[in-house]
């Protein structure tokens, strides 16, 4: 049984923070939570929150 927290939007959340927010010598440009947008980031925070606390 795979684990809500690593389902697939959970893969497809932080793959998309990865790319966008790439490891460059050794650190972030910024922290990941200041690439959400209201419209579509915030709601795919709050959704994988939930999949992971419930």
């Amino acid at each position: 049984m795979q684990d809500s927290a690593s389902g697939p939007d959970s893969q497809v959340f932080s793959k998309e923070l990865e790319v966008r927010n790439p490891i460059e010598s050794g650190r972030r440009k910024a922290k990941h939570h200041q690439w959400l947008t209201e419209d579509i980031g915030r709601p795919a925070l709050a959704q994988h929150l939930y999949a992971v606390i419930g």
